[in-house]
């Protein structure tokens, strides 16, 4: 059975809890959200999954701390330059808000955070999850910004490690301070990379 082109029932029962799982805690999800959220029954939702917090780690695994589809969309290539990857990035962020804006989502980053402290509580071994994922985001900085280096596109004297922690931490750091209150705008985030690279690029 196809709900769509693209999507297996599975994938459908997934996508539409994880909307759920963003706009409520885990204990407050209930079947019936589920089933309404679907318009699936309960024997055809856990015939693909075989409970809640099946179901619940499926979201997590999809939508959290899938370390593959962070490798794809970080791929550097040897003729990448930060300021490419960073234009990239962006990009990858705002395709990322737009989906989440497709769900009615509004504070993206507030409804974000919130699935992730849930996360900690009921996805077994999540630490290890996330430090796996960070992990991975990190060599993805430290390979570009090494090859920017190298490549003579910033300055040779920049602390690496760093450079990684303004990027990364100064990307979050704005996300959850806005998230408080009306939520993050795009063109703030590439405001901040913009004036962040332009302090690293080399000068002529």
């Amino acid at each position: 059975m196809k709900t769509e082109d693209t999507k297996t029932t599975k994938d459908f029962i997934i996508d539409a809890s994880f909307k759920l799982f963003l706009e409520k805690s885990y204990e407050q999800v209930t079947v019936k959200d589920i089933e309404k959220a679907t318009g699936l029954t309960r024997g055809s939702i856990f015939y693909h999954v075989m409970n809640k917090e099946d179901l619940f780690i499926k979201v997590i695994d999809k939508y959290i701390v899938d370390t593959q589809s962070i490798k794809r969309k970080m791929q550097i290539q040897k003729e990448t330059t930060l300021q490419g990857f960073l234009q990239k990035y962006i990009k990858g962020v705002k395709n990322t808000m737009d989906f989440m804006y497709s769900l009615s989502v509004t504070n993206i980053y507030k409804s974000y955070f919130f699935l992730i402290m849930q996360a900690t509580i009921h996805y077994p071994h999540f630490d290890e999850k996330a430090k796996e994922l960070v992990d991975t985001e990190n060599k993805a900085w430290e390979k570009i910004i090494k090859q920017a280096i190298q490549n003579g596109e910033i300055e040779k004297d920049i602390d690496v490690e760093d450079t990684i922690i303004r990027f990364r931490c100064g990307f979050l750091g704005l996300a959850f301070m806005k998230s408080l209150t009306e939520g993050m705008d795009i063109n703030e985030l590439m405001k901040y990379y913009t004036t962040t690279y332009m302090s690293l690029k080399k000068k002529i």
